[in-house]
């Protein structure tokens, strides 16, 4: 039996739950191949469309617009497809690799908006490559964060909108109070770590009521709070915790300066909270920036998108923070700066408040941003440390042999016997106990 055959048996079947499972998995992958070839063909369609001024006829400025207006494509979709007509036609492997049905939709579209990115879209040419490659080796998610990552360092002297503006506004709207906050991202993945703290209690608590009343039938849909709710009960939460600035008393004495309540309640409110946060950039971005900040020119690397050598500048969790701010931060003791050598290992930590201890737990969840399962989405802080080797089959406690795992995948690993490893590539590659690799490469 085809594979096409089982796209028509699907289509036509009155109940799809007595077709054999592998009619269904192998219809499916069938159907998405389908998908990707016609947006190829859309795509070369776009071309001839845009080659021809087509879409003038209409009174429409491009075929973007075109599109937007004729075929009812969002905006962003109308954004990416004239990226991706644009760089088809620097690169035809691009618009092959989509008939073929080798590239994802997803993908291909998010190499049309990057090519259309200032400043750095003219370097995609360059390395596609390597950015083919990666799109069938890796889930979304993951081409997603390497490809931003790219785009940031490439661009680490352009424009930087995040540093030139910092604004918080708040007010009253009826019986709504709306507080709104705008920076760089080195401040709020600071904000990001203590909200997340008050969160998961909020959670917890959510969690014990509803184990409470349903037992072992809990479940999140039946939570009292929204996850939105949660987090504005949060906020609130961390205000009861916030302590207040202590001034030094002015040397005028009396009558100037803090007044005396507002010293005393300075002086006996409780310590912070106090919370890690780890910014990591690889060390050829770290000694670039270092010399910016020290005024001298520096060489500006050039970056691989993908692999070992690719430039870092983020969170644990992949957040990507400016390279500046992670100099800064591993000065000063903002914040814990990392830095990590060719292969992404940690090489040096400066010191910070700590609030869990043991470098080796924290280095640990450096290797990946996110649970390493494919598709998975869970970031390393909310992770478990998963031994890739079993420690029951003689895996080591060590920094070579643990990665991220959520509480999901890292058990799953156990009860199937899946190996999970880091290839010199800088690819996480999971495989059943027979050798076959989930998610394998398109």
């Amino acid at each position: 039996m085809g594979v096409t055959m089982n796209v028509e048996m699907i289509a036509d079947a009155s109940d799809i739950g007595e077709l054999p499972e592998g009619v269904v998995l192998a219809a499916a992958r069938e159907a998405e191949g389908l998908r990707r070839r016609a947006e190829g063909l859309l795509i070369a369609q776009m071309m001839e469309v845009d080659r021809r001024g087509l879409f003038a006829a209409n009174g429409y400025v491009d075929v973007a617009g075109w599109g937007r207006g004729e075929l009812r494509w969002s905006a962003v979709e109308a954004r990416s497809r004239k990226g991706l007509m644009q760089l088809a036609r620097a690169v035809p492997e691009v618009l092959q690799r989509l008939l073929d049905g080798r590239l994802g939709v997803a993908q291909a579209h998010l190499l049309g908006r990057l090519f259309r990115a200032p400043r750095v879209g003219r370097f995609v040419p360059q390395f596609i490559e390597s950015f083919l490659q990666y799109a069938a080796e890796l889930d979304f998610a993951g081409f997603e964060q390497y490809c931003r990552s790219w785009r940031s360092l490439m661009d680490q002297d352009g424009a930087d909108p995040g540093h030139a503006t910092r604004s918080a506004s708040r007010g009253f709207v009826g019986h709504d109070f709306r507080l709104v906050m705008s920076g760089p991202t080195i401040d709020g993945v600071q904000w990001d770590a203590v909200l997340n703290r008050f969160e998961r209690i909020e959670f917890e608590r959510d969690w014990r009521e509803a184990q409470r009343v349903h037992g072992d039938n809990t479940r999140a849909d039946l939570l009292e709070r929204t996850s939105t709710q949660r987090r504005y009960d949060a906020l609130q939460n961390l205000l009861a915790h916030v302590q207040l600035p202590k001034l030094n008393e002015p040397a005028g004495g009396e009558g100037e300066g803090v007044g005396e309540g507002e010293g005393a309640l300075a002086s006996a409110s409780g310590g912070p909270v106090q919370l890690v946060v780890n910014v990591m950039a690889d060390l050829n971005t770290w000694l670039y920036q270092l010399d910016r900040v020290m005024g001298l020119p520096g060489l500006k690397p050039m970056y691989e998108p993908f692999g070992a050598k690719r430039g870092r500048s983020h969170t644990v969790d992949g957040v990507e923070v400016h390279p500046r701010d992670v100099v800064l931060a591993s000065l000063v003791d903002k914040v814990r700066g990392v830095v990590l050598d060719g292969a992404g290992r940690p090489i040096k930590m400066t010191s910070a408040s700590r609030f869990f201890t043991g470098a080796l737990a924290d280095a640990a969840l450096m290797v990946a941003t996110r649970c390493t399962h494919p598709g998975c989405e869970v970031p390393s802080t909310q992770s478990q440390h998963d031994h890739l080797v079993a420690y029951s089959d003689g895996g080591a406690t060590s920094s070579i042999n643990v990665g991220p795992g959520c509480r999901r995948h890292n058990p799953w690993r156990y009860q199937v016997r899946a190996r999970t490893y880091l290839r010199d590539d800088g690819v996480w590659v999971t495989e059943h106990a027979d050798g076959n690799r989930i998610a394998p490469p398109d």
